[in-house]
């Protein structure tokens, strides 16, 4: 681990800590910035999960995986910023296509009401 590495790793909070020594154990073949990257994705699906997994469905919800990655571009430019400047773009990207496809089914859904609506005045 090189120096600047090492400060990433000491700034982490300890859970964070955990979470990479772990990753790490179980995959000696990532490098340090695999490991910081799959430690904010932990995180933050984590965090938005809570205490009911069963209750979220990520696949089916883009609203989820927006907030998730704005969770990981605020953890990665908090802990990682050297590695949020290479992936901050992609996950910024990510998250502008997920707001697109949110305001399309918002869209969506009030032209159906709108047509239900006709229907009944008619």
């Amino acid at each position: 681990m090189t120096p600047q590495q090492q400060q990433e790793y000491n700034n982490l909070p300890l859970d964070d800590r955990r979470d990479y020594d772990l990753f790490a154990s179980q995959h000696p073949n990532w490098d340090h910035d695999m490991v910081m990257k799959r430690v904010s994705i932990n995180r933050q699906i984590g965090l938005m999960l809570g205490d009911n997994p069963m209750e979220k469905d990520i696949d089916k919800k883009p609203e989820f995986q927006k907030i998730v990655l704005e969770g990981i571009d605020r953890w990665m430019s908090k802990y990682a910023p050297r590695i949020h400047q290479q992936i901050g773009p992609f996950i910024h990207k990510a998250i502008e296509k997920l707001n697109y496809y949110i305001q399309q089914g918002i869209k969506f859904i009030a032209s159906i009401f709108e047509t239900i609506k006709a229907l009944f005045n008619t």
